[in-house]
Parts: structure tokens; sequence; C-alpha cells
């Protein structure tokens, strides 16, 4: 009877050794909560967004000088005044009498550089492509590169649009300013 208790006595220490090291360790939930956190989510910018914020910083640099002039700060100015020079630059002539020319010039750029940055793409995969051995990740490279050219085609269509719809903005914009500007010649 006595051996019969040391034993279960003994089982039960085991027992609750055991269930002891395992509260040691973190759960697998507790683990997934710390690699999620560790993994933020990466924040993809589009056009739309970089020419959201395009005026809001003009909007800003009016604020800052505005600031300026109120506590007479002189280290904003050359910065403001950069800023300012620099949209002008952008914005050119043409954008004073229509927003609409001046908007299709920039999207008409952002076209091109997707355009451009499909086909860099596509170029560092056929490198890749004709240096490997493996069949899979030829398949792989081949792909990438079906696809890349996929999105080449299609920037390359929305910026001839763009670039159809530039013109006509520009006619558009000439268009009633030189006949009402003076006497028309025969």
């Amino acid at each position: 009877m006595k051996k019969m208790l040391w034993i279960t006595l003994g089982t039960m220490l085991l027992g609750a050794g055991m269930c002891r090291a395992q509260n040691e360790q973190p759960s697998l939930a507790d683990l997934a909560r710390q690699n999620k956190a560790a993994h933020k989510r990466v924040k993809t910018f589009t056009e739309a967004d970089l020419s959201g914020s395009r005026a809001n910083a003009t909007d800003t640099t009016a604020a800052a000088s505005a600031a300026q002039a109120a506590t007479g700060a002189s280290t904003a100015a050359p910065v403001a005044s950069q800023e300012k020079k620099d949209d002008a630059k952008e914005a050119g002539p043409v954008s004073k009498g229509s927003p609409a020319v001046a908007e299709l010039k920039r999207q008409i750029d952002s076209y091109q550089q997707q355009r451009d940055t499909w086909k860099s793409s596509a170029k560092r995969y056929e490198a890749l492509l004709a240096n490997e051995t493996s069949d899979f990740r030829r398949q792989m490279y081949e792909d990438a590169i079906e696809n890349d050219k996929k999105n080449i085609a299609f920037f390359q269509q929305k910026l001839d649009q763009a670039q159809t719809e530039l013109v006509n903005a520009q006619k558009a914009a000439s268009g009633p300013s030189g006949a009402s500007g003076g006497p028309s010649q025969p």
C-alpha cells in the first residue's frame, strides 16, 4: 500500500513537472501573434495617392509661408520659395489656361514611368532566363516575362489614349482663346 502511494505521488509529481515545463514555453498562439506583429503591412502607393499628396504639398507650402510670415522665421522661406518654383516649372504656362492639360501631362508621365518599369522588369527576367538551367525556374521566368509584356501593352495603350486626350485638350484650350484674342485672317 505504501509502495502504491509512493508510485502515485511520483507519477503526480512527474506529471506536474511536465505541465510546468509546458507553461514556461510560449504557446503557438502567442508565437503567431508575435510573428504577425513583426510583419507589418507594406503600403503600396499609386499615382492617385501621389497626385493627391502633391496638391497637399502646395497647401502645406502656402501654410508654411503664412506661418513664417506670422512668426518671422527666416529658415522656412528658401524651402517654401524653392517648392513654389518647382511647382511653377512643372505646371508650365499651359496649365494656367487649363488644369485638365496639366493633369493629362502628369498622367502621361506616370504611364511612361510605369511602362518603362515593366520594360526593365521584363529585361531582368530575360537575363535570368538566359542563364537558368532549372526547368521550373525557366517556366517561372517565361510566365513573368509574359505578364510583364501584357502590362507593357496595357500602359502603352493608356499612354496613347492619354496623349490623344492631351492633343484634344490642347486644341480645345488654344482654340477659343485664339479666336477671341484678335482679328482672324482669311
